[in-house]
């Protein structure tokens, strides 16, 4: 993901449903993740929009905005969020 999101400007749509079968969305104008060192990363995040029309899945990812991470192949250094979930990778 590094590797595609430093170079270009990319937008990110999130959708979601819950095991009902009801959706909801929420878009970002802006998404990449940069690297922090030789194993973390960053997610970098903004402009949340709800999607007209749908139903929203709120502004969640902001929290996240800046917060160093790893990978399932590359687990974060201390005091990071690692999110390999057991080394099987997925957020």
């Amino acid at each position: 993901m590094h590797s595609l999101t430093s170079s270009v400007s990319y937008e990110l749509e999130v959708e979601l449903w819950d095991q009902e079968g009801k959706y909801a969305s929420a878009h970002y104008d802006s998404f990449r993740i940069e690297a922090a060192g030789d194993a973390d990363y960053y997610l970098r995040v903004s402009g949340f929009r709800a999607v007209p029309g749908e139903r929203t899945a709120g502004d969640s990812l902001s929290w996240f905005n800046g917060v160093k991470f790893g990978a399932a192949d590359r687990p974060a250094a201390t005091n990071s969020c690692y999110t390999g979930f057991a080394n099987a990778g997925g957020w």
